[in-house]
C-alpha cells in the first residue's frame, strides 16, 4: 500500500480529505490555471460532497476554476435514482451558487459503446497536451516507458472496437498525445476490490489501453461506462476512500499480498495511491494508526 492515512470516523476522514482537496486545487490552479477531478461515484464518497457543498466549504473552494468528471456511471437516464451524476448534483453541485463546470458521462443509455468513445474523445481534447509538451503526469506503464511513443501511438488504430467489444482511439501518426491527466482521481474500493466499474474477473480490468470502457458487469446485469486503468493512473494524484467493515478483509489481502489479483491492488502495483481509510475497514495494525 502506497500512502494510509486511518481516521477514527467517517466525519473526521472526510474533514481531512476536504482539506487535502482544498491543498491539491491550490497548487493546480497556481500553476495550470485549473483544477480537474474525476468523481468516484457509489455510496462512500457522498459525505465529502456534502462537505464540501458545506457553509464551512463551499465558499473556501475554487469552483469557478475547477472541472468535475466522472470516474464511472450507470447507464441509467440523469434522473435515475442510480445515476452517479445525479448523486453529483444532488450532493454537490446544486448547492454551489457558482458551480464548477460539470461532464456528466451518459448521455444515451442505450447506447454505452457510443458514449464511452464520446467520453475518451471529451478526455483527450480537454486534458491531453502533445507528448514533446506533456508534463509526467502519475507513473506510466513499466510498457510504455520502455517503448517508443509514436511508435505505440501508431499501433491504436482508429477508433475501431476491439474483440473484447471496447472503444480505442486512433492518434494521429503526425501528433501522439499522452493519455488525459486529471489532478486528481478520486476512488472508492468495493467489498470486491473493484474500483471505478473495473470489477473482478472482466475483461476491462485487465485493459491497459482504453481510456474509458463500456464494461458489461454479468453479476449485476448492467452496462456501465468506467475510466480505463490507464488514465486513472496517469493522474497526477489518486486518492482511494475506504469505510466500513466490510472492506477490511479485502484491505488486509491488499496489504499483506504484494501480486494480488484485485483490480485495485493492480492499479497499486501501476500507480502510487493514497488511502483514506475509517476505523471500520482498517485490518489489522493498521487500526493502531489512527489519526
Amino acid at each position: 500500500m502506497s500512502i494510509q492515512h486511518i481516521f477514527a470516523d467517517i466525519p473526521t476522514l472526510t474533514d481531512a480529505l476536504a482539506q487535502r482537496w482544498a491543498n491539491l486545487a491550490d497548487a493546480a490552479i497556481a500553476e495550470r490555471g485549473r483544477f480537474s477531478v474525476a468523481l468516484s461515484g457509489g455510496r462512500t464518497p457522498r459525505a465529502l460532497y456534502a462537505l464540501l457543498a458545506s457553509e464551512a466549504w463551499r465558499k473556501r473552494l475554487p469552483w469557478a476554476q475547477t472541472e468535475l468528471y466522472l470516474g464511472d456511471e450507470r447507464c441509467v437516464p440523469a434522473d435515475h435514482p442510480d445515476s452517479n451524476a445525479r448523486m453529483v448534483r444532488e450532493t454537490l453541485l446544486e448547492h454551489l451558487e457558482t458551480p464548477p463546470l460539470f461532464f456528466p458521462m451518459v448521455r444515451r443509455p442505450a447506447h454505452p459503446e457510443q458514449d464511452a468513445a464520446h467520453y475518451g474523445q471529451l478526455l483527450r481534447e480537454r486534458l491531453s497536451e502533445p507528448l514533446k509538451a506533456a508534463p509526467v503526469c502519475g507513473r506510466m506503464p513499466q510498457r510504455l516507458r520502455r517503448t517508443d511513443y509514436r511508435e505505440f501511438t501508431s499501433r491504436q488504430s482508429a477508433l475501431k472496437k476491439s474483440r473484447d467489444g471496447f472503444f480505442q482511439y486512433r492518434q494521429d501518426d503526425e501528433t501522439a498525445y499522452a493519455p488525459p491527466c486529471f489532478d486528481l482521481a478520486l476512488l472508492g474500493m468495493g467489498a470486491d476490490g473493484h474500483f471505478a466499474s473495473l470489477f473482478p474477473g472482466t475483461a476491462a480490468s485487465e485493459d491497459r489501453e482504453s481510456l474509458v470502457l463500456p464494461v458489461w458487469v454479468e453479476k449485476l446485469h448492467a452496462w456501465r461506462i468506467s475510466l480505463g486503468r490507464r488514465v486513472i493512473a496517469a493522474a497526477r494524484q489518486r486518492i482511494v476512500m475506504v469505510t466500513g467493515e466490510d472492506k477490511r478483509a479485502t484491505l488486509y489481502e491488499i496489504t499483506r499480498n504484494p501480486v494480488s489479483n484485485l483490480p485495485i491492488a493492480r492499479l497499486q502495483q501501476q500507480a502510487e495511491l493514497e488511502w483514506y481509510i475509517d476505523l471500520a475497514a482498517a485490518p489489522g495494525k493498521l487500526s493502531d494508526a489512527t489519526t
